[in-house]
């Protein structure tokens, strides 16, 4: 017999695998606008930060730099407003579940989470990706990033 933490984090997985697909279910590309939304969002960031506006960021010698360090933000950002949008809408939307079976009503929640953190990271791979093509090279603090997050995602559940 499972355990029950066993239970609620295969339940969590499930409603995370559920939440992304229904996500992405109606676009043209599917998953891989997980990709290209943050593909697209860098390079417009870039095109008005770097040739319109001529933004600097200190410490970075290109102009390149400011649109990197507001993306940082803006994936943040991003990630809170999804969760917050979502996040009224839940039970709502789990109605015919919860009535029908004994199911943890936590485990939404750590399922919105968990799957807009999928985007988050997919964002997060996108811009290393294109700061190393850029020929920026990453700090080695930021494989320290999670553990900056984890607060982040605590604040998240909890909202």
């Amino acid at each position: 017999m499972s355990s029950p933490l066993t239970l609620t984090a295969e339940l969590t997985l499930n409603t995370a695998r559920t939440n992304i697909l229904a996500m992405y279910k109606g676009t043209v590309v599917g998953f891989a606008w997980a990709v290209l939304s943050p593909i697209i969002m860098l390079a417009i960031y870039t095109t008005v930060f770097n040739y319109i506006f001529s933004a600097r960021w200190p410490g970075f010698d290109s102009t390149t730099g400011f649109a990197f360090n507001l993306f940082v933000g803006m994936i943040l950002h991003a990630w809170l407003s999804d969760v917050l949008s979502r996040a009224p809408t839940l039970v709502v939307q789990a109605a015919p579940i919860l009535k029908r079976l004994t199911f943890p009503v936590p485990v939404l929640t750590y399922g919105l989470v968990l799957s807009t953190a999928l985007q988050a990271a997919i964002s997060f791979l996108v811009l290393t990706v294109m700061l190393l093509l850029a020929g920026i090279t990453p700090a080695v603090s930021t494989v320290l990033v999670p553990i900056f997050v984890l607060p982040f995602v605590v604040l998240l559940v909890g909202l």
